[in-house]
């Protein structure tokens, strides 16, 4: 077979195929909630419940950020939306990290999934469940009291760790190059 070199550092290669990727990834995560957040607010009239529906629990609603979510919702909705656009980014980087050194395409395409089932999994059996990337994602996924602003930064810390240890990993212990020329 023959492959075409490219004519730039293979450095400046990876970073701008990632940044393509990551803005790729944004995207895809960001528009879709973004803008089912503007039809809910905008397009669709709120539903407001009858009085038999009224109940105690329905009345202690709770929301993390509920000050923002009730006064400023559209901003609200953007933070969020950001948010989890970045969790996209970040989750696609592991597996763009994978890519590069694992050969095994099935692999690739897995990993971060299963890497982020092991994750929920292992820090609800250690009873931290509101450091899982899943509560980062989406904050309304436990009670409100167990949810803090730290929730937001645990999860992902955790997967930054763990594609920074891949790719120590990879590169000092397995030894294995990024790209062969």
């Amino acid at each position: 077979m023959n492959y075409v070199i490219p004519r730039v550092s293979i450095g400046r290669y990876l970073m701008s195929k990632w940044t393509l990727h990551a803005v790729s990834a944004f995207c895809i995560i960001f528009i879709p909630w973004f803008l089912s957040a503007v039809f809910a607010l905008y397009v669709k009239a709120p539903i407001e419940p009858t009085s038999p529906m009224i109940t105690e629990e329905a009345t202690n609603f709770s929301h993390v950020f509920q000050n923002v979510f009730t006064t400023v919702p559209l901003l609200y909705a953007l933070l969020l939306s950001v948010w989890k656009g970045f969790l996209g980014v970040l989750v696609m980087t592991l597996g763009f990290v994978l890519s590069l050194y694992v050969k095994n395409i099935f692999i690739i395409l897995t990993g971060p999934f299963i890497y982020a089932v092991l994750e929920n999994f292992a820090l609800a059996i250690l009873r931290l469940e509101q450091y899982r990337l899943v509560t980062a994602f989406e904050p309304t996924s436990i009670a409100g009291n167990a949810f803090s602003v730290s929730s937001f930064y645990v999860g992902p810390a955790i997967l930054l760790l763990f594609i920074l240890g891949s790719m120590v990993y990879f590169t000092k212990v397995k030894k294995i190059p990024i790209a062969e020329v």
